[in-house]
């Protein structure tokens, strides 16, 4: 993932590179090369693209060590822009300090972080093995779920734990010919608020005291996630209540 997001912008350097080098060559200015200045002016209007895109995929609130990198680099690169069409000399010089800041201090501060916020190289949250193929869509909640948690997408993460607790739920009564237990007297399935109530107190259920206290935990997120205009679900909030949050799921499944 950290290659790819870094490899445009590096692309996106050395093909300025290259070019400013073979205008070298011709030991005469930008200035005085119109077709090699239009393909340059060009070229850096890749670079800045490919920068802005880089970091979008990094926001400052998420990655603040590679917040601190790019606002290193962009002093640069609006300085390149500025300078153009300058002599080649004064443009290899910023451009080779670019390089050299996105190769390492950039790379590394990526690297790093990403790291631990992803929780190293495997950042799921839900193992996808845990509900099986012929509930597709289960599966696929679960699936995104963990896009959602491997990309810092938190609210989206807790969002979508909510509705996998939901699903297993109903399914859990359906399964057992129960469904009349859960569905008001329109035949509308209960909010997950009176789902919990019911499957905590359900004799024929089986679940841990854990699972239990696990179950009202998950919608609080899950509705801060979706509804609450002030707050938000944060890593801190998702990692304390990861094993719970596992297991229980598991349990659940374990009832269909």
């Amino acid at each position: 993932m950290i290659s790819i997001q870094i490899s445009s912008f590096n692309n996106a350097i050395d093909d300025l590179l290259k070019a400013l080098k073979k205008a070298k060559k011709e030991n005469r200015n930008l200035a005085d090369l119109s077709q090699r200045a239009e393909s340059i002016r060009k070229k850096l209007a890749i670079l800045k693209k490919q920068f802005v895109l880089l970091k979008s995929d990094f926001p400052k609130e998420i990655y603040p060590k590679v917040a601190f990198e790019f606002a290193k680099i962009d002093p640069l690169l609006e300085n390149l822009i500025k300078i153009f069409p300058a002599p080649y000399g004064e443009m290899l010089l910023l451009l080779s300090e670019i390089s050299t800041l996105c190769l390492s201090d950039l790379d590394a501060a990526v690297q790093i972080e990403s790291a631990s916020i992803h929780g190293g190289k495997n950042g799921k949250f839900i193992p996808e093995d845990i509900v099986g193929d012929r509930y597709f869509v289960m599966k696929k909640s679960i699936w995104e779920c963990n896009r959602c948690f491997e990309n810092a997408c938190y609210n989206a993460c807790a969002a979508m734990l909510r509705k996998i607790c939901e699903h297993l739920i109903v399914e859990i009564y359906e399964t057992k010919g129960l469904s009349s237990k859960i569905k008001d007297s329109n035949g509308e399935y209960l909010k997950l608020k009176h789902l919990i109530g019911k499957i905590s107190s359900e004799m024929t259920i089986k679940l841990t005291k854990n699972a239990k206290k696990a179950l009202p935990d998950l919608k609080f997120f899950g509705d801060l996630g979706v509804h609450n205009r002030y707050a938000v679900v944060r890593k801190d909030d998702l990692d304390r209540l990861h094993n719970s949050i596992r297991l229980m799921i598991e349990e659940l499944y374990t009832n269909l």
